[in-house]
Order: C-alpha cells, then sequence, then structure tokens
C-alpha cells in the first residue's frame, strides 16, 4: 500500500500546480500588498503614542525611532571601546562585530527599560493622587461649576501626574475636540487603569448629566480603600522582609544552644 501511496501523492501535487487558478482582479492584488500594511502601521504608530503618553514623554513617533537608534548606536559604540580593550581570548578585530551587535541591542533594551520603570513609577503616583484628585473635582462640581470649569480650575492650582493628563485633556478640548472626547482619550492614554473610572465618570456626566457628585464621593472611597489595602499589604511585606533575616540568624543560634547540652550530656554518659 505504501509503494501506491507515493506515486499518487506525487501525482495529485502535479495537478494542484499544473491546473491554473483564476486570475485575481487588479484591486485584490494592489490591496492583498497595500490594506495590511496600513492597518498594522496605523495601530503601531498609536500603542507608540499611548506609551509615550503614559510615560508623560511628548515625543512624536519620528522622535521616538530617533532616540531609539541613538541607544544603538551608544551601545554599539561602548560595545567597540570595550573590544579595544582585548577583553577577549580572540582578537579586537574578530570580537568587534559581535560586541558592538550586543552593544546595540543593549542599549536598545536598556532604553526602553527606562521607559518603562517612568511609566510605573508615574502609575504609581497617579495612584496616589486619585483621592485628592477626586475630592478637588467633587468639591468645584458641588460649588456650581461645570464639569469644563472644574477641570480648568484644577489645572491652574494643581500639579503632578493627574492633572498633567487633565491639561492634556483640556489642550485637546480647546484645539476643537469635544470634551467627552477629550476624557475618553486621557482615559485611553492614563498611566494608571483606576484613572481611567474618574475619566469616564467625568465624560459620562458632561454627556448625559445625573448623579455626578453622588459617583465621585463613591469613587473617592473605592480609592481611598484601595490605597489602605495597598499600604497594609506593603507593610506586611516591608515586615517580613526585616524580620526574616533576624529569625533566619536566631534559629539556628537557638538550636544549637538546646542540642548541645543534651549531646553534651549523651557523650558524659557514653563515656561511663
Amino acid at each position: 500500500m505504501t509503494f501506491w501511496l507515493l506515486p499518487v501523492l506525487t501525482a495529485v501535487g502535479v495537478l494542484l500546480i499544473v491546473i491554473p487558478k483564476p486570475a485575481p482582479s487588479l484591486s485584490e492584488r494592489v490591496g492583498r500588498y497595500l490594506e495590511p500594511a496600513r492597518v498594522p502601521a496605523r495601530d503601531h504608530h498609536q500603542a507608540i503614542a499611548s506609551r509615550l503618553s503614559k510615560a508623560g514623554l511628548t515625543w512624536t513617533y519620528a522622535e521616538w525611532r530617533l532616540r531609539n537608534i541613538m541607544a544603538a548606536v551608544t551601545g554599539a559604540i561602548v560595545g567597540l571601546l570595550i573590544a579595544r580593550g582585548d577583553m577577549f581570548i580572540a582578537g579586537p578585530e574578530r570580537s568587534a562585530p559581535g560586541l558592538a551587535l550586543t552593544g546595540a541591542f543593549a542599549g536598545v533594551l536598556f532604553f526602553r527599560m527606562w521607559v518603562t520603570r517612568r511609566t510605573e513609577r508615574r502609575s504609581q503616583q497617579l495612584k496616589e493622587e486619585l483621592p485628592l484628585l477626586t475630592d478637588t473635582l467633587l468639591i468645584q462640581i458641588m460649588s456650581g461649576e461645570s464639569i469644563i470649569q472644574a477641570i480648568e480650575r484644577m489645572v491652574s492650582i494643581g500639579a503632578g501626574v493627574g492633572t498633567g493628563e487633565l491639561a492634556r485633556a483640556l489642550s485637546r478640548y480647546r484645539s476643537g475636540e469635544s470634551i467627552t472626547d477629550s476624557l475618553e482619550q486621557a482615559a485611553n492614554d492614563t498611566a494608571q487603569p483606576e484613572a481611567r473610572r474618574l475619566y469616564d465618570l467625568l465624560a459620562t456626566g458632561h454627556h448625559t448629566g445625573g448623579r455626578l457628585a453622588g459617583h465621585l464621593i463613591e469613587l473617592s472611597r473605592d480609592y481611598r480603600a484601595t490605597l489602605e489595602r495597598e499600604l497594609i499589604t506593603e507593610g506586611g511585606k516591608r515586615a517580613v522582609a526585616v524580620y526574616a533575616p533576624i529569625l533566619a540568624l536566631m534559629i539556628p543560634v537557638t538550636l544549637i544552644f538546646l542540642v548541645y547540652p543534651a549531646l553534651a550530656g549523651l557523650r558524659q554518659l557514653a563515656q561511663q
């Protein structure tokens, strides 16, 4: 059976190659190459812009790429300088290309790690600012101001990550966007996922109205409860980190003091 299987499969393969397929139209042939390339490129640019916004950086996509190239060039130069020191078994001329490539990769990696670390710091700072930010907006709205007026006053008197994100939303509003779209964009680009609730609430409150003050009070309570739980958890982790080395030293010493007299007594009994 195996003897006949190979010729049959060969014949089927030849027929699939020889039989002509219907020719695609011009739009299908051109769209196959253009359309998939445009959408991922646009999505990639938007993802980079969102990442830079979360890190608090106002770079364009071209500036982002330029800084990546600069980081790669800097790393490659460092790799070449290390190669000139002849720190490896091979000669400098043989190790230089590999070290240059390694340095370029390390340069880009460290640059992106710096951006990620900056985003994490801003995220933590914004999480700590959210209760105060929510309370300040609540007071202004309860005093009769509109959402736009409350944001303008918050931007004029405040400082911090949350104020900066509201300032960018206000700038987009003044450039022609609606305040709802500006706040929704701020919710998408925020460094802290919990801040999305505040921005979405402000956007919904401006669009539909309703009990905005009551929702802000509940949101502020949630933020404070979350911070309280995180502080308790962090305190427990730090207590374990402090006491673990002490216990690691005390337990062996205590066991030695407890076991040694018993061993000494058993040795004396054995000698008798």
